[in-house]
């Protein structure tokens, strides 16, 4: 019996010990839903705000086979009721429910249209449930949007409702499969693409990838050197005299020159000189956001934030910095990442973004921007402009083969970044310019609650933020986070918002703000290549190492959340079992002798 009080007190003691020891439980993070593929009809558009057509929807026969709408009906939150008429839908038919025809209406075109009267005013601007429902008073489909507070059951729907941006006028479905979450929609308007996360194709393309302020430009201005056809340029800012220098050369070659800018930059204004100079020379230059008769019911984006250019219709220059004067090598740059890629595919790709955005109705010209004119400024010359560029430093070596995948916003950003970093295995290192108040709350979905969940799942997680956010820090870093706020080193602004994932990178003009993501015009490149992110990856530890303080980066051994002892109480259990088993008598009784 001395053996099995001995084991007893040996087992009273690891009891202690094991119970004090802190385990990182299992922890919920955000995955993607995948959904399930759509068969039969659903809901396909919700118009609840457009000034000519009022409350009107669509829905779609997703199926491949007829199906007829005897019985059915839309039925909102608010008790609202619309019976659809007895008709047939074939396969990949839209029917859109409308009180009036509008001709030059987009939610007219590319569809049936049934004219009724009964629809009336069902839909609200700030959001409810809307209900398609069979003949048996069964819930086909639901969608949820805007701030609703009465959610449909979890069977029906998942999550947050679909989110509306103070842009848009209708949500519209948008992903091939179902998941009855917010995953499957976007906000929408007259002149908007809507493209899914799922449907975007991947690409593959040689990748010069560069860094500001080190390049000063040199990739951009030798790609703008070696255009022969065309030169089409998305931006917030353009005020490079050396960039517009090669710009109004290049227009009057011949080549097709078009510069879409935002129309309204916030805090500063254009080089109206500058782009008068290659506007002289044969070149266009458009501003989008532009209210048409001073209404801004056409403004489709709160700003154009892209910062991206397509050349020769084969080439695509990605960055997350402006055009700016400083940052291609005339002053001291910022500190951003870009890429040069060389793919007729996703040229081809982009081609199709920049001529939507260029021939929206919000578009105006310069001439008509400018109430008054102004005289172009003296652009260098071409033998000017190569001395300059032939000075500038080289900016490592092309890769070959690359995999690659765009995504814009409103579209599909904020979709991308979620399931990139929720699918994360190794590690998320990122450095940003700027986080939106809403986004620094945990609670809310957004990158850092991403960050956060990965962290808790074990994934290397290293922030580096430009302004001074020290509660925000101080939280990811109480969490398992490695957090640093960046210091000019060498250049004039941290304004860069890429992110290394893995073995991958994302270059992009996105913010980490809420309006980034589903308000502006923005670009996001991911580059799926290892020998690609290396590259990224150095510079990013060299700013890490330099900004990085560990005496405040102590984060807890485990964050509070995840602290338990489920697991190790089973470990004791299955202790003092083996101990009653094998010394306490509690196993099988030896047989007598």
């Amino acid at each position: 019996m001395q053996l099995g009080r001995d084991a007893l007190a040996i087992a009273v003691v690891l009891l202690m010990v094991f119970a004090a020891i802190p385990v990182i439980a299992e922890t919920d993070h955000a995955e993607v839903p995948a959904g399930n593929k759509i068969d039969g009809v659903r809901l396909y558009e919700v118009v609840y705000n457009d000034p000519d057509l009022g409350d009107c929807f669509s829905i779609k026969n997703y199926g491949s086979k007829s199906v007829s709408l005897n019985g059915y009906y839309v039925k909102t939150q608010g008790g609202k009721q619309y019976d659809l008429p007895n008709m047939t839908l074939t396969s990949g038919e839209i029917v859109a429910f409308i009180k009036s025809k509008v001709s030059d209406s987009w939610f007219c075109t590319d569809r049936t249209v049934k004219i009724t009267s009964g629809i009336g005013t069902m839909f609200t601007n700030t959001g409810t449930n809307v209900y398609l429902c069979d003949s048996f008073d069964k819930n086909v489909d639901v969608v949820s949007y805007g701030s609703v507070k009465t959610m449909p059951s979890t069977k029906d729907w998942i999550g947050d409702s679909v989110p509306l941006s103070n842009m848009k006028e209708a949500i519209r479905r948008v992903e091939p499969k179902d998941s009855n979450s917010n995953f499957d929609w976007t906000a929408t308007s007259d002149g908007m693409t809507s493209n899914g996360f799922y449907d975007v194709p991947e690409f593959t393309g040689n990748v010069l990838p560069f860094v500001f302020p080190d390049s000063k430009g040199g990739p951009i201005l030798r790609a703008l050197k070696d255009a022969d056809t065309s030169i089409h340029i998305s931006i917030y800012m353009l005020t490079s005299k050396h960039a517009a220098s090669i710009l109004a050369a290049k227009a009057e070659e011949g080549v097709d020159v078009k510069v879409l800018l935002e129309n309204k930059p916030l805090g500063y204004d254009h080089s109206y000189d500058i782009l008068q100079s290659i506007v002289d020379k044969g070149g266009n230059v458009s501003f989008i956001g532009f209210p048409v008769g001073g209404s801004t019911s056409e403004d489709r984006y709160s700003y154009v934030h892209n910062k991206y250019c397509i050349i020769d219709g084969e080439t695509v220059i990605v960055t997350s910095e402006n055009w700016t004067g400083p940052n291609l090598g005339n002053g001291k740059g910022n500190r951003g990442w870009g890429a040069v890629v060389e793919s007729t595919g996703y040229a081809a790709y982009m081609e199709s973004y920049f001529s939507n955005d260029w021939n929206g109705k919000d578009v105006a010209t310069l001439d008509e921007k400018l109430s008054n004119p102004v005289s172009g400024t003296k652009l260098l010359s071409m033998e000017e402009i190569s001395t300059y560029v032939d000075a500038l430093p080289e900016s490592g070596s092309v890769i070959n083969g690359a995999r690659l995948k765009m995504y814009m916003s409103p579209d599909n950003t904020f979709k991308a970044i979620n399931y990139y970093m929720s699918n994360a295995k190794e590690r998320i290192y990122t450095e940003q310019m700027d986080v939106g108040k809403s986004f620094e709350n945990p609670d809310n979905q957004s990158p850092i609650r991403f960050m956060l969940d990965a962290a808790a799942r074990g994934v290397d997680a290293k922030f580096m933020i430009s302004e001074d956010s020290e509660e925000l820090l101080s939280y990811l870093r109480s969490h398992g986070v490695k957090a640093a706020k960046m210091s000019q080193n060498g250049y004039s602004t941290m304004h860069n918002k890429g992110v290394i994932i893995d073995d991958c990178v994302w270059i992009s003009s996105v913010n980490w703000t809420e309006n980034a993501f589903l308000n502006n015009r923005e670009c996001g490149l991911y580059i799926m290549d290892e020998r690609v992110t290396e590259f990224y990856l150095a510079e990013y530890m060299e700013d890490w190492d330099y900004n990085y303080v560990p005496s405040d980066n102590q984060p807890l051994d485990v964050p509070v959340e995840t602290v338990a002892t489920v697991s190790i109480g089973a470990v004791i259990i299955g202790f003092l079992v083996y101990l009653y088993n094998n010394f306490l008598g509690g196993g099988k009784k030896k047989k007598r002798r």
